[in-house]
């Protein structure tokens, strides 16, 4: 009897580096392309300066069929502590086609912002 060996394929994806966005400013990220995938996971975080803000930072994550028509799939928003760092995390499903992570909302003072995805590609059965 032959013993089955499972290999899964993943590749760490970066959407958003690094970057400040002012008060009252908004980033979007790149666009992952998730058609040939089998889903993954984001991870988001958002760090606020020496001043938090006076409204905390919404992170959403939108997702498309076309990847130019966005629908919010899901949306936090993070606190308002002064240097501290807010982490979120989302799972894709294999049915998702196109996604991004928008930041915005925040109020008072600019915040960092970055985001990152975990994706997985395909599973190889060998025998």
């Amino acid at each position: 009897m032959a013993t089955a060996t499972a290999t899964s394929t993943k590749t760490a994806r970066t959407l958003q580096a690094s970057t400040s966005v002012s008060a009252g400013g908004s980033q979007t990220s790149s666009t992952w392309d998730g058609r040939t995938c089998r889903g993954g996971t984001i991870t988001a975080r958002v760090t606020n300066g020496g001043t938090g803000p006076t409204v905390g930072c919404t992170v959403s994550v939108n997702i498309s069929t076309d990847g130019t028509t966005w629908r919010q799939m899901q949306a936090v928003v993070a606190g308002v502590a002064a240097s501290t760092p807010y982490d979120f995390i989302f799972i894709l499903s294999k049915d998702v086609m196109y996604a991004q992570v928008t930041f915005s909302g925040h109020t008072g003072q600019a915040i960092t912002a970055e985001s990152y995805l975990h994706e997985f590609s395909s599973d190889l059965i060998t025998y």
